[in-house]
Formats: C-alpha cells, structure tokens, sequence
C-alpha cells in the first residue's frame, strides 16, 4: 500500500504523474485534497481542470479535512469553476471554522457582514474576525479595523481603528499599511503627520498595492498645492 510520504517524496522530486497514481491509491482525503490542489494550481498533468479540482476538494472536505472544507468555501464564494453560491461558502466555511482555520474564520465573518449567503449579524461577525485576529491573523485585524474605521458593526472609533490597523500592517498587510497611511494623512485617530502618512502608503506601495500607488501621487499632489513644508 502507497504511502503519503512516497506520494510527498515523489512530488518533493518533481514526479508530479506518480505523486498523483500514488495518492490515487491511498484515497483518503489528504490524498484528494493533494489532488485537488494540483489541479487547481495547473500543476497536474494536462494544467489546470477546476471541475476535478473541485470534485476532489470536496471528497477531501466530505472526508473531513479542514484546510479542504475551507478552500471549497472559496471555490463556491468566487465560482471558481462552478457558480458562484455564498450560502454553500458559508456552509464550508463554517465547517472549516469550527476547527479554528483562521482564514475560514476571516471569511465566514465576511459574509455575516455583508449578508451574503447568511442572514446579516454584525455580532457575528465581530466575534468571528476576533477568534481570527486572536490567533495573529492579518486580514482579520484589518478587517476588525474597517469596521470600527467605518462604524459599521462596531462604534466609530478611528484610535481603535488605527490599532487594529497597525497590528496588521507590522505584520506585512498591504492594504493595512494604506489605510494606516491615510488616518495619518487626514488626522484620523492621530494628529496628522504627513511624513508617517507617507512612509505607510510608501510601504503598501511597494509591496504591490495599486490603489497605494495612486494614493501616493494624491498625497503629493496635494502637498504641493498647500505649499506646506513637511
């Protein structure tokens, strides 16, 4: 009987063909999340095939495996090769959270806060980005920080904002970064600092943010019309 080690050995030398017979064999749900994933990647013989992509993914997930129930959840709330459906997300989503998978957390959170596939729970939403952003998740922070930022599901509160803000930024979030950029660009939470404003939106910019890029030509422009000196 093939293992998971000769499958991952194979794999690990580039023999994608007998990694797949191999996991082929097993047939449990990490193999067809491998499968799953290789398919999905384009890194399966014959490149890219969402419909076995998916169809693996989700014996993977029927079989229980979290990282499998978490990434089906993203294949129906993008319709990645199948409509798009964001109550059927939910529900993998739901499952992949109730084993604490920080991005299923992240992304259920999400759609109780927009409504979508669920019925609308800001509450829901909150402790759901908190069990994430608990456990160090980036996008979560951020998100927490949007929403208090925004007042929406949360007070209005741009020093909280900038909190949540930062936490993320410092761990590498782009879009954190920006948003950190410009509560300092307009006095939000802070007193302004054009210079800070700059050396946040900078960031994000160079870690490929576009709307950074565009950001940054705004500030400046905007500098020089007030022919202010920072």
């Amino acid at each position: 009987m093939a293992s998971h080690d000769e499958a991952q050995d194979a794999l690990t030398k580039g023999d994608i063909a007998r990694a797949m017979t191999l996991w082929t064999e097993i047939g449990d749900s990490e193999a067809h999340f491998q499968i799953g994933m290789l398919f999905s990647s384009g890194h399966a013989p014959g490149g890219e095939d969402k419909a076995k992509a998916k169809d693996h993914l989700t014996k993977a997930a029927e079989g229980g495996h979290v990282d499998a129930c978490y990434t089906v959840g993203v294949i129906h709330a993008e319709g990645m090769g199948t409509p798009v459906d964001k109550a059927e997300a939910a529900y993998w989503y739901n499952k992949a959270a109730a084993k604490l998978h920080v991005g299923a957390l992240n992304n259920l959170a999400g759609l109780y806060e927009t409504g979508d596939g669920v019925t609308r729970d800001y509450l829901k939403a909150v402790e759901l980005y908190g069990q994430a952003a608990e456990r160090g998740f980036p996008p979560a922070l951020f998100n927490l920080g949007l929403m208090c930022d925004r007042g929406v599901g949360l007070p209005k509160d741009y020093g909280r904002a900038m909190q949540f803000y930062r936490y993320a930024a410092d761990a590498g979030l782009p879009q954190a970064m920006y948003a950190l950029g410009m509560l300092y660009a307009c006095g939000q939470g802070v007193d302004m600092n054009i210079n800070e404003a700059r050396i946040w939106i900078k960031k994000a910019a160079e870690h490929g943010y576009e709307a950074a890029k565009d950001g940054l030509d705004k500030l400046e422009d905007a500098v020089r019309k007030s022919g202010a000196q920072f």
